[in-house]
Parts: structure tokens; C-alpha cells; sequence
């Protein structure tokens, strides 16, 4: 009989209220446990970070998250958030249908823009004090009901996530690439659930049930990464946020993000941000997130 995986990708479609097509979340504790599926919407979905970091994985691409900042998750693209180990990050959700909600106020509102979001050219994640979209967000969950403020916030914010794709060089939508990704789901679920562990490459490809070499081909196809640089990429985002909001020492950062050396997390940490861990708590302003816009 097949193994099957314990990792799944689901679908999670959000219905939205007729009159007002806007849904606002509670508070949600996303905890640092393993987390054994990648999901997808229906509907865009924008989070707000009220407190704590980790590491966000949006499609393929990995994104280091901390407190005040907001993601932006096109319909359709699969996903997941672990919190740094250890610690618990808070979060509020907002799913709308931008169409639906401003047409009526904007007659010429067009939300065509909405559909270029998938893919590795756009920036999913707003960092606090680099975008007006995290401050907007967080006004629109402290709003009342009132439809005109909701409609008024959500024009601002409609516009903010357009302003990012217009200043971006966006690639045209690579099919090949998601259906690749559907491939190498389990595989990414795994790395981001494992990461502060030693992993097993083969055991990531048996997940997806594929051959080392026809898996790393699907992984680097899907990722632009081979397997262990991904790997690598996850482990940095994580060593980032504990170098940005902890002041362990940086020999128990490196461990604590999966490293078995000091030399090791150096190296790779140079490699991947151009600067030394100690460099990068002292001056984390210098550092340009290579999937940033702009």
C-alpha cells in the first residue's frame, strides 16, 4: 500500500457578506508548531502582524515577518506562517472582493491589477515603515461598520497594492512553474515545518513521491533554488528575525535555526544578505530583501 503524505495543499474558499463584501478575522495565535498543510483562498487575503515574527512561505518564495507588518496573499496562492520557535506571533485577516466592494463608490475602479499578483516578481509582505499599507490595514480592522470608512479605507489600500505592482518588473506568470510547485508541495511543507532540524532531502522527495533527480529539477523549476539553498533561505529568514527582535547570542541563534556551526550560519548568512550576523543586528536597515520592489 502507498504512503501517503501527511502534508497536504487544501482549499479554503471564504464567503463573504452579501451587502458588505468584506470579512474582518479576530485575533488569530500563530503558534510555532509544525503545521501540516499549505492552504488557498478564494479571496485576496491581507494580514496584519500585531506582535512576534517568524517566517511566512508564500508560493515558493520565503519571507521573514515581523511585528507591524502586513502580507498580501493573492487568490489561489498556497501558504502558510510559522512563528519563530518558541514564540507566538498575533495576527487579524481581512478577505474582501475589491470588485464588489468599490465598483459601486468608484464606477471606474478597474481591479485587473488584482490578477498579476501571483508569481516570484511580486513582494507579498509590506514591512512597517516601508508602506503605508501596514498603517491603513490596521486602521481598517479598528474601523466601525460603517460602509462608507470601510470603502474609503479599502480604495487606499486597493491603491497601495497597486502602486507595488506598477514600481515592480513583474515576470509573466510562469504555468509551468505553479503546476511544478503543486508538485514539490509536501516538500516545501516539510522544510518549513523542519527547518530547525536536521532534514532529509530524500525524505522531502519521497514526501512528493519523486526521484532525487526529478525532484530537484520540479524544486529548482519551482523556487529558483536547488533544494538546499531553499533550505538555507528559510533558515536565514528565521536567524533575521531572531538577530532583529532577541538578544541571545548569535552562536544560539545559529542553532537555534538549524545550523550545526558557528562557521556554517556565517557563511551561509554572508551568502545570502551580504553581511555577518553581528553586521546585521547592529545595521539591519542596510540590508535590501531581494524580493522587495523598487
Amino acid at each position: 500500500m502507498q504512503n501517503r503524505s501527511k502534508y497536504r495543499l487544501i482549499f479554503a474558499p471564504i464567503p463573504l457578506p452579501e451587502e458588505v463584501p468584506l470579512l474582518r478575522t479576530g485575533f488569530y495565535e500563530q503558534q510555532d508548531r509544525e503545521i501540516t498543510y499549505l492552504h488557498r483562498h478564494d479571496r485576496i487575503e491581507l494580514g496584519y502582524c500585531y506582535s512576534g515574527e517568524g517566517i511566512f512561505l508564500v508560493e515558493n518564495k520565503v519571507l521573514p515577518f515581523r511585528s507591524g507588518d502586513a502580507t498580501v496573499i493573492p487568490a489561489g496562492a498556497p501558504h502558510l506562517a510559522r512563528s519563530t520557535p518558541g514564540s507566538v506571533s498575533r495576527w487579524r485577516w481581512l478577505y474582501a472582493d475589491f470588485d464588489r466592494l468599490l465598483r459601486p463608490a468608484f464606477p471606474r475602479f478597474d481591479p485587473g491589477f488584482l490578477r498579476r499578483l501571483r508569481g516570484a516578481g511580486f513582494a507579498n509582505l509590506f514591512p512597517a515603515g516601508e508602506s503605508e499599507l501596514p498603517r491603513l490595514l490596521h486602521r481598517l480592522f479598528e474601523a466601525g461598520n460603517r460602509i462608507e470608512e470601510l470603502t474609503a479605507l479599502s480604495t487606499l489600500i486597493a491603491l497601495e497594492i497597486r502602486d507595488r505592482i506598477e514600481n515592480a518588473d513583474l515576470p509573466p506568470p510562469d504555468e509551468e512553474g505553479e503546476a511544478a510547485g503543486e508538485r514539490i508541495a509536501a516538500a516545501i511543507h516539510y522544510l518549513g515545518n523542519h527547518y530547525p532540524e536536521p532534514v532529509s532531502l530524500k525524505r522531502a522527495a519521497a514526501l512528493c513521491s519523486l526521484s532525487m533527480v526529478h525532484f530537484r529539477r520540479l524544486f529548482r523549476r519551482a523556487t529558483g533554488h536547488a533544494p538546499l539553498e531553499y533550505l538555507n533561505l528559510l533558515r536565514i529568514a528565521a536567524a533575521r528575525g531572531e538577530l532583529e527582535n532577541r538578544r541571545m547570542p548569535v552562536s544560539e541563534v545559529a542553532v537555534r535555526c538549524g545550523f550545526r556551526t558557528l562557521s556554517s550560519f556565517n557563511r551561509q548568512f554572508r551568502i545570502h544578505t551580504g553581511m555577518s550576523p553581528r553586521e546585521y543586528r547592529r545595521h539591519p536597515e542596510r540590508f535590501r530583501d531581494p524580493n522587495s520592489a523598487g
